[in-house]
């Protein structure tokens, strides 16, 4: 598995990045971390928990973006639509700035 961070379009053609060091212990923090920084709402009733996924959608104004985690990609944000792209992409650069920005070193 990768460690470096990468955007790309998913089978729905939507801008999608991920971060393959983050755990899925992580994935609460870094999601209410990013909804403050971003101002975003998450919608409750679009919440998943699997043994291998989680996720939720998030939204602001007329942006909506999915916040997930599953084994195979690590923590991943994906834009619901063309409008919240830029929102992707900002958000990438402040995880970037974050405490998850860079894989963890093994001490």
């Amino acid at each position: 598995m990768t460690t470096e961070t990468r955007f790309w379009r998913d089978a729905s053609d939507r801008l999608t990045f991920d971060q393959p060091h983050v755990t899925a212990n992580d994935w609460p923090a870094v999601c209410g971390k990013v909804a403050t920084a971003f101002a975003l709402t998450p919608d409750s009733e679009s919440f998943l928990f699997g043994l291998d996924v989680m996720s939720m959608n998030y939204r602001r104004g007329e942006q909506s973006i999915e916040l997930s985690w599953d084994i195979w990609s690590g923590f991943i944000v994906t834009a619901r639509s063309a409008e919240s792209e830029l929102l992707v992409q900002t958000i990438l650069q402040w995880l970037l700035d974050s405490e998850w920005g860079k894989p963890k070193s093994k001490a």
